[in-house]
């Protein structure tokens, strides 16, 4: 008998993904542990007679590939032939959120400009996500993982401008959203 491996997700994912097990015929002898799994953890292998059914989690905060080998040898046919040919199919996936650093560059009364330096490239982040104690927010600009605001301090005041960006302002292209940050 052949196999074919399929799966329900493409591009890089965060979520769980569903592989069939597809044999060209009917086959006995296949359980779990015909299946070598890196990457993720399985859950209960379904199924009967040539199609089965498997749903692997990935890792928590890695990103990487999910990889599923099943050897030559791993089933038998009805007649007693095992698999000739061994199959292995891949998925890449981050369940890793992006992490973020708050950079000044300024410590006197002028504007300061606050930099903003995500781990990975982003999409989502605005200005309206940033709040600021102590100040008033000007110019916004960046993208992917770099984005600048300028800030001026509040008139007549001393004391810090407190910056501070929400859990969820931004997510990397997996969907991972970045953590609060102060």
């Amino acid at each position: 008998p052949t196999l074919e491996i399929t799966k329900n997700k493409d591009g890089i994912t965060n979520e769980d993904i569903k592989f069939e097990f597809l044999f060209s015929e009917d086959i006995e002898g296949f359980n779990s542990k015909d299946i070598k799994i890196s990457g993720g953890s399985s859950g209960k292998l379904t199924g009967s007679g040539d199609k089965y059914k498997l749903t692997v989690t990935p890792d928590k905060n890695k990103e990487g590939n999910i990889t599923l080998k099943v050897n030559s040898g791993a089933v038998t046919d009805l007649a007693g032939n095992e698999n000739d040919n061994g199959e292995t199919i891949k998925q890449a996936f981050d369940t890793k959120s992006p992490e973020l650093s708050i950079l000044s560059n300024s410590d006197s009364s002028d504007d300061v400009t606050i930099e903003f330096l995500f781990s990975e490239d982003v999409e989502g982040f605005k200005s309206k996500d940033i709040s600021i104690t102590g100040g008033t927010a000007g110019k916004f600009s960046g993208s992917g993982g770099y984005y600048k605001l300028v800030v001026s301090p509040n008139e007549n005041s001393k004391g810090s401008i407190d910056i501070k960006v929400a859990k969820g302002a931004a997510s990397d292209f997996a969907g991972n959203s970045n953590g609060a940050k102060s």
